[in-house]
């Protein structure tokens, strides 16, 4: 029943999450920068919070050392698992370029690419039905040289997707769009 009651919480917490908007758009002149903001850090502390909370119960009613000190171990886990990816995720939009960020697990995402060198991007659009439908939205770029950069589809990335798409379309950057679809149930 323990386990139960801290599945729910999880869950309820993830559907919570879902509600709110966690990116941040920051312009500067023509730059643009968009980033995890206060919304996110909010939950990051509310994932590592929750485990703390489970282990007081399961040590003070439950009288379970064992699965007090699990959770204990959890809380901090949880938040260095999570807090990289807040920090580090980003794109930045400037008159020159397009900076692609990410945490350090994924870095071979990371790329500076100049407007003047993109050939053509591609729109990839990926379908999420967790709670309700939406869109998560990510790019392949073929640049002039013939090399191609993916950027995968990632909650700062779909936030800056209008601003992208506005850039390319005000550069005359040919973009194809793609849409991959999760098969429904039958």
């Amino acid at each position: 029943m323990f386990r139960l009651l801290i599945a729910i919480g999880f869950a309820l917490l993830l559907f919570l999450q879902s509600l709110f908007v966690q990116t941040v758009h920051i312009q500067q002149g023509a730059d643009h920068v968009f980033r995890y903001g206060a919304v996110a850090w909010f939950f990051v502390v509310l994932f590592a919070v929750l485990p703390l909370l489970f282990a007081v119960l399961a040590w003070k009613w439950l009288r379970d050392a064992g699965g007090a000190i699990i959770l204990l171990i959890a809380a901090p886990v949880m938040f260095f698992v999570v807090a990289p990816q807040i920090i580090f995720e980003r794109v930045e939009l400037t008159e020159t370029e397009w900076k692609h960020r990410r945490e350090w697990s994924h870095q071979q995402y990371n790329a500076d690419i100049a407007w003047s060198d993109i050939r053509e991007v591609t729109k990839v659009m990926k379908e999420d039905l967790s709670f309700g439908q939406k869109w998560y939205i990510g790019y392949d770029i073929t640049l002039k040289d013939g090399r191609q950069i993916k950027f995968p589809s990632n909650t700062v990335l779909t936030a800056a997707s209008p601003v992208i798409d506005e850039e390319l379309q005000k550069r005359e950057l040919p973009m194809n769009l793609r849409k991959t679809m999760v098969p429904k149930a039958q």
